[in-house]
């Protein structure tokens, strides 16, 4: 049975940060490229500490077709 997803997105807080940044922290120092894919929900202080390692960071935005209209300017996700 499909569990269809609740009308309120839940915040998926950044786990393992501290391992995250060691290790993006070791890439960064032997030259290798770091690109964070996040959800987004990650406090200040965190994001401070590590973008200036990031050479990119992807945000995934999730949401339903009215999300997509309001945020993205776009019909629905399947447009892109």
């Amino acid at each position: 049975m499909a569990v269809s997803p609740s009308p309120t997105p839940i915040p998926k807080p950044t786990i393992f940060f501290e391992y995250a940044f060691d290790v993006a922290s070791l890439a960064h120092e032997a030259g290798l490229k770091n690109v964070f894919v996040s959800n987004g929900y990650m406090g200040e202080e965190a994001a401070q500490k590590i973008i200036p390692l990031m050479d990119g960071i992807n945000i995934d935005l999730k949401g339903d077709d009215q999300f997509y209209r309001k945020v993205c300017g776009v019909f629905s996700p399947t447009q892109f």
